[in-house]
């Protein structure tokens, strides 16, 4: 199966002509704090103080082989430069459409022989891929409402909109929302698996969030 590469609305295959050999996605480095205490044995592990674990980029690198003729190999190369050399873009493999990373491209290098010219990518990524759509949620409240809002990996502040003021309770916390408003609250914090937020009050609500995961 052949599988090809998106860099915005960009194919690999159908513009560029460039064919998938090889794809190496590396995990993002954990930014961990260690804090060595004189006179004791090891050091204390401050990773999670603020709360939760912080990633470094993450680096993607791909291999590409060139399908056009032999004599188009140094047109074609500074064709993909000019298209995406140093330029951050949102990037979608085929085999994985469902996600999608946003990453900044080098062309490293390019390489010919007699038949066949390969072209190699380096990519620093943000340490997360994301969801497709925007995850949108939408619930008409009589008096209350107990919402479910399911996520991935990566913690999110949701953007929340509602149509008259209401009373919001998350985590035993009550936030007063503005009266037909979209606002964000650094008390409302989605983390991995189901969240549950409570509402009170009547009219609509609509909350809207981007899902990340490793």
């Amino acid at each position: 199966m052949l599988y090809n590469v998106r860099f915005g609305t960009i194919d690999s295959y159908k513009d560029l002509g460039l064919i998938l050999n090889s794809r190496d996605i590396s995990a993002p480095e954990v930014k961990t704090n260690y804090v060595d205490i004189d006179g004791a044995d090891g050091s204390i592990d401050m990773t999670e103080a603020l709360g939760r674990i912080r990633y470094e980029n993450r680096k993607i690198k791909l291999e590409f082989t060139s399908v056009i003729g032999r004599e188009f190999f140094w047109y074609e190369f500074s064709r993909c430069q000019n298209l995406l050399h140093g330029k951050k873009f949102r990037i979608i493999f085929s085999d994985d459409e469902d996600w999608y990373y946003i990453g900044r491209i080098s062309i490293d290098k390019w390489k010919t022989d007699k038949v066949l010219g390969v072209m190699n990518f380096d990519i620093e990524c943000e340490p997360y891929k994301y969801w497709r759509d925007l995850t949108v949620i939408k619930y008409t409240v009589s008096n209350s409402q107990k919402i479910r809002l399911f996520n991935h990996r990566m913690p999110v502040n949701p953007i929340i909109q509602t149509s008259s003021v209401m009373s919001l309770v998350f985590n035993n916390k009550t936030i007063i929302s503005p009266n037909n408003e979209k606002f964000n609250s650094p008390d409302i914090k989605l983390v991995e698996g189901d969240n549950w937020l409570t509402v009170n009050g009547n009219g609509t609500i609509t909350i809207e969030y981007q899902m990340g995961s490793l």
